[in-house]
């Protein structure tokens, strides 16, 4: 028979034979020379002035953001629907070249303040944050090294992006056409709808909701969408992963829990802190946080029986919502979390970030366990609880608590370092019936 410290070792050493020694993923830039350096950019001139370097990898250390909440603003939190990927300090990577993920077709190029372009073919990826805020110059255009955003000549409601330095000049968009004036003659482009694999696709930026960015500045860097299909929407909680479709360095987890007791009519709280191995500090992690989803488990102490998902005023689990094609995995659970008072805590369910701003680690709080359950109650509604030990889910006695990590790829793990033992004590003694 296989014990649950047993069964738990081995679910452990089975996520780990998943990670992937490679520090790189599978998106494509290419460094602009001339475009940026730490204090001022260049986007004047012919387009001799400016270069491109060979086309690299982003690796794992130029991983600035995660998916899902961040330590941000006055809050501290903050919702963060893709990952950001930066090759430089600063404006520094301003202008460099990004190569498209997958070749397809462009459904979405715009923005009058946030620009962003989205292309859909196996999989349907945004690429954020491109040019800047800034209002197109002279109400027509922006240019960032040889790479210009302008509105199209046949629509001025659409946009074009042009390539300057490739032979034949090629557009980008929703079709149509576009002119560029090189200061000696007037070009007419027509403006393709397609992208194949590795050409370019936008260039870097740092443009916002707003100019001077309205949520405070920030650097230029390629903030990286998926979208769950062609209805295109930006809005916190929809957006999807793009590291579950992509090949990247996973990291491995150690886990710590801690439980605050509340017994009787009060909600009890976990937390368990889900920590990078091998990581420290702030960010440049040689792997990349990909969890997705975390569950609280339990199990009687002493029985040979899996560990069942804590269910008493809410589900026992947290959910992301980062999966394409999920229910449970592809919402973020709680609905609250995608909120900027979402913050998780003792007193309410979600998580406490800090992985990629203070320290490699995020927090998982579990706020909604009330050990007097009742066996009908249904999470989701006001809390049932029961009166009796016989009429509780989780009767007076030891349990052991388990948290279970399923990472974006759909890989899960339970964590025994993190497994904590608590005691149910709600009920007095009490007479359950008399035979004479």
């Amino acid at each position: 028979m296989i014990t649950i410290k047993q069964f738990l070792a081995i679910s452990y050493f089975i996520f780990l034979s998943f990670t992937s020694e490679s520090q790189t993923l599978n998106v494509k830039y290419k460094i602009c020379n001339g475009c940026c350096n730490d204090t001022q950019c260049s986007d004047t001139g012919p387009i001799s002035n400016f270069s491109y370097q060979s086309e690299d990898n982003y690796k794992s250390q130029q991983v600035s953001s995660d998916f899902a909440p961040r330590p941000r603003g006055s809050s501290n939190y903050d919702w963060h629907g893709g990952i950001d990927l930066s090759s430089g300090g600063s404006d520094s990577d301003k202008g460099d070249l990004v190569l498209a993920i997958e070749g397809g077709t462009i459904v979405r190029l715009g923005g009058t303040y946030f620009k962003y372009i989205v292309v859909g073919g196996d999989h349907y990826f945004g690429y954020g944050h491109i040019f800047s805020s800034a209002l197109l110059v002279g109400n027509d255009f922006q240019r960032s090294g040889n790479v210009v955003f302008k509105k199209r000549s046949d629509n001025p409601n659409q946009f074009a992006i042009i390539f300057l330095d490739e032979s034949p000049v090629r557009a980008i968009g929703l079709g149509g056409t576009v002119e560029w004036d090189d200061g000696t003659t007037v070009h007419s482009y027509n403006v393709t709808n397609t992208v194949s694999y590795n050409e370019p696709v936008t260039s870097t930026g740092d443009s916002q909701e707003a100019p001077g960015g309205g949520a405070g500045d920030v650097d230029a860097h390629l903030h990286l969408f998926l979208f769950a299909n062609s209805s295109i929407n930006f809005s916190d909680g929809f957006t999807k992963n793009p590291l579950e479709v992509l090949t990247y360095p996973g990291a491995e987890y150690s886990a710590e829990t801690e439980f605050t007791e509340k017994f009787d009519q009060e909600p009890s709280s976990f937390m368990t802190r889900m920590k990078m191995m091998n990581q420290t500090g702030a960010g440049n992690y040689s792997k990349v946080q990909d969890a997705n989803l975390v569950v609280f488990s339990i199990s009687p102490t002493g029985q040979s029986v899996p560990p069942n998902r804590i269910e008493s005023k809410t589900h026992g689990y947290i959910s992301l919502g980062g999966r394409l094609g999920e229910s449970n995995e592809g919402t973020p659970y709680p609905s609250h979390i995608v909120k900027k008072t979402g913050k998780g805590g003792i007193s309410q369910t979600g998580i406490d970030p800090h992985a990629y701003r203070q320290n490699p680690w995020d927090d998982y709080y579990y706020s909604d366990f009330y050990t007097r359950t009742h066996l009908d109650n249904t999470a989701g509604n006001n809390i049932l609880l029961a009166g009796i030990p016989k009429k509780a889910r989780y009767e007076d006695g030891k349990y052991n608590i388990i948290p279970y990590l399923k990472n974006i790829r759909g890989i899960g793990q339970f964590m025994p370092d993190a497994e904590k033992e608590i005691e149910i004590d709600n009920f007095f003694p009490y007479i359950e019936g008399v035979n004479v």
